[in-house]
């Protein structure tokens, strides 16, 4: 929630879903802020909800949220904005929020115009400022390519705050964005209203995570407000026995940033190596020091393409002799399972095979700092992708075989190396995707990389 020069905006996560009334969004209600914001996506999840065609969260609980918030908003005049639908905020998972949107209208009897932008960019437009010299990789990636381009199902490029303002000024009483910077969809009203931009986008970053500035207290659920002034902006909890506190205030400004001092964003760089986070009291906590540095715009671009078709199985052992030759028993079982396939005229070259051992040292893997530890169980996951779901079953179902009965030194009984946990123990997990555009962009004109729809309902 953020309250600027005699302004008030709210910012409520969607998380989690608000799935009916609740103390804490009642009381932002309450304040009668100027808008309402809602973070519906990032790439934490990875490729598939970019690449593919459907958003993480289940459409019940998508609606169940809408359901109790549009009422809201819309009956108090309240601007909503939702960002990075669906997750990876492409055109296809934009599309089902927008019909749950309209539904949810329709079942509610409510009447507002819905602002729609997509961002996922044209592909004939994307190969243009690549031949134009305007498209640069980012680290780790490798220098962006035609042929990559067009092998991605998706590609989406993260506006700024530009296209929300156009639609707030264009009258949408709702805007729903396809991928946008977090931060964007909370600094676009304040920097509309001319707090400037180190408070605006500042306070926005802060108040994006803004779970992270509260201390939890015993009984207490609460949001946080933000008010900004020329030089300064604060952060308070809105209940009055919620608590923010200034560490954790400086943590979500840092949260998901590679520099714990700058961070950018489509018009600049927001500097905060100066930045200073005071405990004014247990409720409120005041931000000074911070500067921005504009920068020549870009737009950072997100893209997927689908690589294959994955099956999978689960195992459990606690065998000590099996688990003392683990890794040679793995071994074993690859490469009968690939012999076994080419004797059926699978290729090596037509699928990938490995395996993840939990409980042993699959999380940290050559990081971690007990390599010589000897669990007394384990669970497998054997993981296959292939260029069809058919061939990737196939394999699997000859690889589970191999773990299954495969006559190791020392074992004691002639079955039953694992213990599976499902049945059909193996599992059809469809497309896989992985990320092949982590690029920036160089508009001519920040709008060029979206479209804007203004409907009525």
């Amino acid at each position: 929630m953020v309250q600027v020069k005699g302004m008030q905006a709210a910012v409520s996560l969607m998380h989690g879903g608000f799935n009916g009334p609740n103390q804490a969004a009642e009381e932002a209600l309450d304040l009668a802020p100027d808008f309402l914001a809602a973070d519906a996506g990032s790439t934490d999840a990875g490729p598939a909800f970019l690449g593919g065609e459907r958003g993480m969260t289940h459409r019940g609980g998508i609606k169940a949220s809408l359901e109790y918030i549009l009422p809201q908003a819309v009956g108090r005049g309240i601007p909503f904005i939702i960002g990075s639908a669906g997750l990876g905020g492409n055109r296809t998972t934009v599309g089902h929020f927008r019909e749950i949107i309209e539904e949810v209208a329709r079942e509610k009897g409510l009447n507002f115009r819905l602002a729609v932008i997509n961002s996922e960019q044209d592909k004939d437009y994307l190969r243009r400022r690549l031949r134009a010299g305007k498209i640069k990789p980012l680290a780790p990636s490798e220098p962006l390519t035609e042929d990559v381009i067009d092998r991605a199902t998706h590609v989406v490029g993260m506006m700024g705050t530009e296209p929300v303002e156009e639609a707030i000024r264009r009258g949408a009483d709702v805007v729903l964005c396809g991928r946008i910077s977090d931060s964007a969809m909370f600094a676009a009203v304040p920097i509309m209203r001319g707090v400037p931009p180190e408070q605006a986008w500042h306070m926005a970053k802060v108040i994006d995570h803004s779970g992270t500035n509260i201390e939890p207290t015993r009984g207490v659920s609460t949001h946080v407000i933000g008010v900004a002034s020329d030089d300064h902006f604060l952060i308070k909890a809105t209940d009055p026995h919620g608590r923010v506190s200034a560490h954790r205030a400086a943590h979500a400004t840092t949260y998901e940033n590679n520099s714990p001092n700058y961070l950018l964003e489509p018009p600049g760089m927001l500097d905060i190596s100066d930045s200073q986070y005071e405990q004014l009291d247990d409720r409120t906590i005041k931000v000074t020091g911070s500067r921005f540095v504009e920068r020549p715009y870009t737009i950072k671009l997100e893209g997927a393409e689908r690589i294959g078709y994955r099956s999978i199985t689960l195992g459990g052992t606690r065998d000590p002799v099996l688990i003392s030759v683990l890794d040679e028993f793995l071994d074993i079982c690859k490469r009968r399972t690939i012999d076994h396939a080419a004797a059926q005229g699978i290729g090596e070259d037509d699928f990938k095979l490995l395996f993840r051992v939990y409980g042993r040292n699959e999380v940290m893997r050559g990081w971690d700092p007990d390599q010589d530890f000897v669990p007394k169980e384990v669970g497998i996951v054997a993981d296959c992708v292939a260029e069809t779901q058919e061939t990737a079953n196939a394999i699997m179902n000859m690889c589970h075989a191999q773990l299954l009965h495969y006559n190791y030194p020392g074992r004691i009984h002639t079955t039953g190396n694992f213990a599976f946990p499902y049945s059909p123990s193996d599992i059809e997990c469809g497309p896989v995707y992985r990320f092949s555009v982590w690029h920036l962009l160089e508009p001519d004109d920040p709008m060029e990389c979206c479209d804007i729809e203004i409907v009525d309902l």
